[in-house]
């Protein structure tokens, strides 16, 4: 199965998030799983991908030409895709992908996580996602989608379209179980 892994491509982070990171990248390695990420060699997704191999894993890399012109690409990728923006490399991201996990990261990880909800909401995609919410760090954007639930922006189903989970073998239990979501595709005007 591949995994896609959305998350920070940030440096000095702390040890918590490294730790499953770490972790991350060894469980999908054991159990004979690709990742899938932006192919950076910076920050938690050097450290997943490197965990990964570590495990006999393979990494697909898809690379926005902008994070190739600054040298932060990985050139220890199994495959890599070089894309002409970051549109069409989170598209290519999704394509090659059987489900996501989102890690802690900034606002590209958080634009990302965004997106493919919202995807799924519409029934663009149908793959399960995962939300690792380590030591609580989405919290806040778990009580956003609940108030947006309460205001009548959103539908409480839609609760439904992630998976939340600060663990990450309760994270990859989830995608290989994952049965087609009858959410998606049920916007808010049905």
């Amino acid at each position: 199965m591949n995994i896609c892994v959305f998350c920070s491509s940030a440096n000095h982070l702390d040890n918590k998030y490294q730790e499953k990171a770490i972790e991350l990248g060894q469980f999908i390695g054991k159990h004979n799983h690709q990742l899938v990420y932006g192919g950076a060699n910076v920050g938690l997704m050097d450290v997943v991908a490197n965990n990964v191999r570590l495990n006999n894993g393979r990494t697909i890399g898809i690379v926005a030409q902008v994070i190739k012109n600054n040298n932060v690409a990985s050139d220890q990728d199994d495959e890599q895709y070089i894309t002409p923006t970051m549109h069409e490399r989170k598209a290519l991201m999704r394509e090659k992908s059987d489900a996501i996990i989102a890690l802690p990261g900034g606002f590209g990880t958080l634009e990302e996580l965004l997106e493919v909800l919202t995807l799924k909401q519409l029934g663009e995609i149908n793959m399960p996602i995962v939300i690792l919410n380590i030591d609580h760090y989405y919290d806040g954007l778990l009580e956003q989608f609940k108030a947006a639930v309460t205001e009548g922006f959103s539908k409480e189903q839609y609760m439904k379209l992630f998976f939340e989970t600060e663990r990450v073998d309760e994270a990859i239990a989830y995608i290989e179980t994952y049965k087609i979501s009858e959410v998606a595709g049920l916007t808010k005007w049905n």
